[in-house]
């Protein structure tokens, strides 16, 4: 199976200030004959970084010495901004030192330069894929849920915190929806737990769907699901949100010949007013879903300070 979704070739981006490394490292892939590579070279310590940022290879290789700025230096910023990507750096001289400092900055691999072979290149960049790859999956697992595939609890309320940190030096407004299925416990109740877990893959699709792709959604357990709106252009944007989240769950469900209907009690929360915490946000999103859920369901309430207080 090849390691790369390109058609079976794996994509390979080198940064190094000597052209004679890269053309080295082009023939020696040229030799294998297991998968096929793609071998890009840059000297430009930025063009890789937005290349890696936007984790547009396979696998990156990249020189240990750079000028000012060492293959560590590039690999913690490129981390730092998204890439997930892995990263092999090539070393002058074998040194625990180094080895040990390759390895806690994120590196896949590291090979020295003079003993590396096309087999033991083809090894490094073959075993740093699966190990990428198998991080990804373990990292989706523990942050999404395992039925509806959302980010979960922990994943929403990390991107929560990193929003507010933006929004507070951007001023932008930030929402959070707060949502209870109004009659899920009666479809669990007369229909079975197969047909409501179906329900919730259900509710979260259209929940993906009406939702911009920039927006976050989340299944905090059982039926509650909270939607982090991002940068939204206006207060009034929030009724907006409120109604379609409304209008998408009320739309009728039909499973295995059941009709399996239920509503949504919505409370949103936004940043500055509504809340200057992530945990400030969630509970006045949540005190807000009660309002709703309280003044007859199947309807949205925004929250603000009056609520708070009774």
């Amino acid at each position: 199976m090849p390691f790369s979704k390109t058609g079976g070739v794996i994509r390979v981006l080198m940064l190094d200030d000597n052209e004679d490394d890269y053309r080295i490292t082009r023939k020696q892939l040229a030799e294998i004959r297991r998968e096929r590579y793609e071998l890009d070279w840059t000297s430009n310590n930025e063009d890789a970084l937005t290349a890696m940022a936007n984790n547009s290879y396979d696998v990156y290789i990249i020189d240990y010495l750079l000028g000012p700025k060492t293959g560590l230096d590039v690999l913690r910023e490129a981390i730092e901004k998204g890439c997930v990507k892995p990263v092999i750096i090539l070393t002058g001289v074998e040194d625990w030192v180094v080895d040990n400092n390759v390895m806690e900055a994120g590196a896949a691999d590291y090979l020295v330069k003079g003993e590396i072979t096309p087999e033991v290149l083809e090894r490094s960049i073959r075993y740093s894929i699966q190990q990428a790859r198998m991080a990804q999956r373990l990292y989706h697992m523990a942050h999404h849920d395992q039925l509806t595939g959302l980010a979960n609890r922990a994943l929403f309320w990390d991107r929560l915190e990193h929003l507010l940190k933006v929004a507070k030096r951007t001023k932008q407004i930030v929402g959070v929806a707060y949502l209870d299925l109004d009659g899920f416990k009666r479809v669990n109740d007369e229909m079975g737990h197969n047909v409501g877990d179906e329900l919730l893959k259900i509710v979260a699709d259209r929940l993906v769907e009406s939702m911009r792709d920039s927006d976050t959604i989340s299944r905090f357990g059982g039926d509650e699901f909270v939607v982090l709106i991002e940068n939204m252009p206006e207060r009034c944007h929030s009724q907006i949100v409120g109604k379609k989240i409304v209008d998408v769950i009320k739309q009728p469900i039909v499973i295995d010949g059941f009709q399996a209907d239920v509503s949504a009690s919505v409370g949103i929360s936004l940043y500055p007013d509504g809340g200057q915490s992530a945990d400030d946000l969630i509970k006045n999103a949540d005190t807000a879903m009660y309002e709703a859920k309280n003044g007859g369901k199947n309807q949205f309430q925004i929250f603000d300070q009056p609520l708070a207080a009774e």
